[in-house]
């Protein structure tokens, strides 16, 4: 499954001194479909770094989703990231 699902993915990781990946992202089609920061790397600049690295190597616009609450939403916004949709939902 990894293989024929991540093939179409564009992912880029960030490792610790010791070689673990404490943060990756992933794009599809110039939508950010993912972004992962391990929790005790949070705050520490990798997410900026990630997501800069994106925005330079990405041609053209480039998609997200967040939730408002979602801490993220404000690294997006120093990012350049507007939101110009209001998503409604019905919820039962």
């Amino acid at each position: 499954i990894l293989n024929t699902y991540l093939d179409f993915v564009d992912l880029k990781s960030v490792k610790n001194q010791y070689g673990k990946i404490v943060g990756f992202i992933g794009v599809v089609d110039k939508n950010l479909e993912m972004i992962f920061i391990h929790p005790d790397f949070r705050g520490k600049g990798i997410g900026k770094l990630l997501m800069s690295k994106i925005i330079e190597e990405t041609k053209g616009n480039i998609a997200l989703h967040v939730e408002n609450d979602n801490p993220a939403k404000y690294l997006y916004e120093k990012l350049g990231f507007t939101n110009k949709y209001l998503e409604m939902r019905l919820e039962k």
